[in-house]
Parts: C-alpha cells; structure tokens; sequence
C-alpha cells in the first residue's frame, strides 16, 4: 500500500480479504492516482458473478480515454472458474501497461495457480478485520483526524455500542466530532447520548458471562453472536486468549496490576489498568485443572472446526456446554 501512496503502481493486484471498509479505501486511494481525466471511461467495476474472463479483458486491453492509465476493479474474483483464471493468467504474464487490474474477494483458493501467481509476484494485498485493541486504536485515529481526542473509555464504549462495522463507527465518530465542538474532547457520556441506550450484544458480553460461568445465558449470548453472523472460529481465538491470560494470571499470583497490564495489552492506561484488575480478580475465582481443562476443550474445538470435522456453531456451542457444565 505504501507503493500505491507514492505512485508507484503495477499493472495488476489481487485485494484479499472480509474488510470491506479498508478494501474501500484502497480501491479509492487506487482510483485517485490512477483516473485523472474522462473517469467515466477509465474505471470499469465488474462482477466475477455475472462475467468471465472474456468481457474482464475486453476492458483491459482497451486503451484509456483520456490520461495515461485506467484502472478495472473485479469484484468476488474468488469465484472464478478455473477456465477463467487460466485465461486471465496467460493475460497478467504479459499485461497492457496503462490498465491497472484489481480482483477483489473475500478468500481464494491458495492452491490454484492464478492466486499463487500473484504470491510470487508480491502483489497480493490482505484485509483482515481488525481485533478488539487495534478497533480502538483505530477509533482514536480517526478522532485525531478530524482534530479531536477521545478518552479511552469512550473509544471503547463506542466499540461495544456499535460492533466492528467501520462503516458505521466512522458515521458515529463524525456525528460524535459534531457534537462536542468547539470542545476537544470526547468523553463517554458523549458517546452515551449519541448512541442512545440501545446497547449491542457483542463478543465481550459474551465473555463477560463465560467468566461467570452462567450457563444458560451464555448459550443464549453465543446464539445472538451467531445471530448477527460473528465468525465462530473468531469466538473460540477470543476464548482461548481469556483462558491464556486467566492463566497465566493463576500462575503469577504476586504479579502487580501495572505489570500484568504491560503484559495483557502491552501498554498502559487508566481504563486498561481496570480491565487488568477485573482479569486478576477473575483469575482468583478458577481452579488451575479447570482452566487447563477449558483451555484443551477450546484448542481441540477449533482444530476440529479448522479440518471441517463439525458445524462450527453446534462445535461451539457443544464446547461452552462442556465447559461451563464441569
């Protein structure tokens, strides 16, 4: 990406990944190097679902009207056939200098040839969702752009209020930047009003009830995660990151909060030290062989789901019954 940013463009990308906003952002970053004039005609969106190989580089080897370069965006190009990609390969081996092609998917097949031509050549790019802390970070960047600060607290309040859509965190924040001015600070009783009082379920609910080892309702918390489409396996990593942290806090029983700090979320803050203290204060609640016990269930869960031995969602599900029930 930082190539694209100094201008430095090749003839063709391949943009994998489910993180649509940053996708976006590239594509727009893309856009704006390459269609400087007649824009109409030097940018061309296709779908790999309603075309094939034939009408992608019917487009690709026009010559841009106006301007030097124009830029073709495939979309779900994960889901060409292998005919297609065959054909589009022989093209991409020797590609028109003046188009820029980008296929764009969710996830290809790392086996095939198309893609691992891309591997070689250095010119995929990934767009992976975004953890729990990086969110934050995020959050607070954006604040920052649009001259503003927000405390920690409230950056994460605004996570827990509206989920891991940046779509919608980035209306929030503008609305949020709108309401504190000419203040410079967005606080959480800020991010209170502007959400309104319509809280989310979200996966830190979910833990929150584990810990407790509420049964019942952590099944009904982990449906509604399902519910709003949450990726299991992305539940079963953010378990086993409570499970390691709860134990590594069991083994560590004179450590103090600032240092468990550093090691949990590597840096400190207020907001962060009281999550630390919550963590501590949990850890003192499970006995080691229940933890270790929960930490094999997790691991043999996510193997299985991995190797598509079981439906992820009954795996899951199967494995918090088997937990919190011992």
């Amino acid at each position: 990406m930082r190539k694209i940013e100094k201008g430095k463009i090749a003839c063709f990308y391949l943009f994998e990944g489910k993180e649509e906003y940053f996708k976006k952002e590239a594509l727009r970053k893309l856009k704006e190097k390459i269609v400087t004039g007649g824009e109409d005609f030097n940018f061309q969106v296709l779908s790999a679902t309603s075309c094939g190989s034939r009408e992608i580089l019917e487009f690709a080897f026009q010559l841009p009207f106006k301007g030097e370069r124009q830029l073709l965006v495939v979309e779900e190009a994960d889901k060409l056939s292998l005919k297609d990609q065959k054909s589009l390969l022989s093209y991409l081996k020797n590609p028109v200098k003046s188009t820029c092609v980008v296929f764009t998917g969710d996830g290809f097949d790392h086996r095939t040839g198309f893609y691992n031509f891309f591997g070689k050549e250095g010119k995929i790019v990934f767009f992976r969702p975004l953890n729990e802390f990086e969110m934050i970070e995020w959050i607070r960047e954006k604040v920052e752009d649009a001259g503003k600060i927000i405390t920690e607290d409230a950056a994460f309040e605004l996570y827990r209020r509206i989920g891991k859509d940046l779509f919608l965190l980035e209306g929030e924040i503008e609305k949020l930047v709108a309401f504190v001015h000419p203040s410079s600070c967005i606080e959480s009783s800020h991010v209170r009003k502007i959400t309104g009082e319509r809280f989310q379920e979200d996966i830190f609910d979910f833990l929150d009830i584990f810990k407790k080892k509420d049964l019942p309702f952590a099944l009904y918390r982990l449906n509604r995660l399902f519910l709003k489409g949450e990726d299991p396996l992305g539940i079963v990593s953010m378990l086993a990151r409570e499970i390691r942290i709860l134990l590594f806090l069991k083994f560590s029983p004179n450590i103090n909060p600032s240092q468990a700090c550093q090691h949990i979320f590597k840096r400190h803050s207020g907001f962060l030290l009281e999550k630390t203290k919550e963590y501590i204060d949990a850890s003192t609640k499970f006995s080691l062989p229940w933890l270790f016990f929960a930490h094999q269930k997790i691991l043999e869960t996510e193997l299985s789901i991995k190797k598509g031995k079981k439906e992820p969602t009954l795996a899951l599900q199967q494995t918090v019954i088997d937990i919190l029930s011992n």
